[in-house]
């Protein structure tokens, strides 16, 4: 589920998002989006069992913690989601609280996929993310705390269209925040991890 808003935009972004400067603007999109996911289930009914929710963006974690339990009500009510699916989240670390982090625990996302396209001061001033180290550790750290946990589903994916060259300083940097044993690639741009389902 594609969750448009951004605080700001990012240089090397593609995806289709709404700068917003206030989390309230989503609760509009809200509206909208309820009113579609009713059209739909009028036609496919409201016993299909979904075995994945996931939230892209855009920045998912954009929304507030209410909005992320309307949302979640909103789609409840209209799937049967059974014990065995997988409900999962993008988020930008630097919007990352306990508060939030707690109710997305609490309405059953279990794993968190953070964007980190690198450390180098010089890169993420080149792509308009400023994103200091210790903002992505303490953003780790809170979701490990909060139950974001499980080492087999950490990934790091290369960055295809970065503006400096292969031969950055980022080479093994987020490793740092790797989990024993997890594969990294020299310039990746998400570091994710959460419990396995099952």
């Amino acid at each position: 589920m594609h969750i448009p808003f951004c605080g700001y935009r990012c240089h090397y972004c593609a995806c289709n998002v709404t700068l917003a400067g206030r989390p309230d603007v989503a609760d509009d999109y809200l509206d909208r989006l309820e009113r579609e996911i009713d059209l739909v289930t009028e036609i496919l009914g409201r016993e299909r069992r979904p075995l994945q929710r996931h939230l892209g963006g855009g920045t998912p974690n954009f929304l507030t913690p209410a909005q992320f339990s309307r949302l979640s009500q909103m789609l409840e009510s209209h799937f049967a989601f059974g014990p065995e699916a997988e409900h999962s989240l993008e988020a930008d670390p630097r919007l990352v609280t306990r508060e939030q982090l707690a109710r997305l625990r609490d309405l059953c996302y279990r794993r968190i996929s953070f964007g980190v396209q690198g450390f180098d001061p010089a890169v993420q001033a080149a792509i308009g993310r400023p994103q200091p180290e210790e903002v992505v550790r303490e953003a780790v750290e809170l979701a490990r705390a909060t139950g974001f946990e499980g080492s087999t589903s950490t990934w790091c994916t290369a960055s295809r269209n970065r503006p400096w060259p292969t031969s950055s300083p980022l080479s093994g940097r987020p490793s740092r925040f790797t989990p024993t044993g997890s594969p990294a690639t020299a310039t990746p741009t998400c570091l994710g991890f959460g419990t396995t389902s099952g």
